[in-house]
């Protein structure tokens, strides 16, 4: 990513605001992070749909969607490295919503 975060947040939020003059008036976000964006529509700051989201997948360690870094994971990132630890991020992910 080459692009400041700052402007890459002005265009998330020109975007969301043309999705709904589209027609879209609830979209579901697979597998991101969007509650930010989510929340600021919500309270009226931007214009845009409802948002859906499912927040970070689960995946398989090495696999698809495994954005873990080689110095170290974050909470929202962490994979499973054994059955009992999947279904225990499973859990949590499920109690965030």
């Amino acid at each position: 990513m080459t692009a400041h975060l700052d402007y890459i947040h002005a265009k998330i939020a020109v975007e969301a605001e043309k999705t709904l003059l589209r027609g879209f008036t609830t979209i579901r976000e697979p597998g991101g992070n969007s509650f930010g964006l989510k929340r600021a529509i919500d309270e009226g700051i931007l214009v845009g749909p409802r948002i859906l989201p499912s927040g970070p997948p689960i995946a398989q360690t090495s696999g698809h969607f495994d954005f873990t870094q080689p110095w170290g994971a974050t909470e929202a990132t962490r994979r499973p490295t054994q059955p009992t630890r999947g279904l225990r991020n499973a859990e949590g992910h499920r109690r965030r919503g």
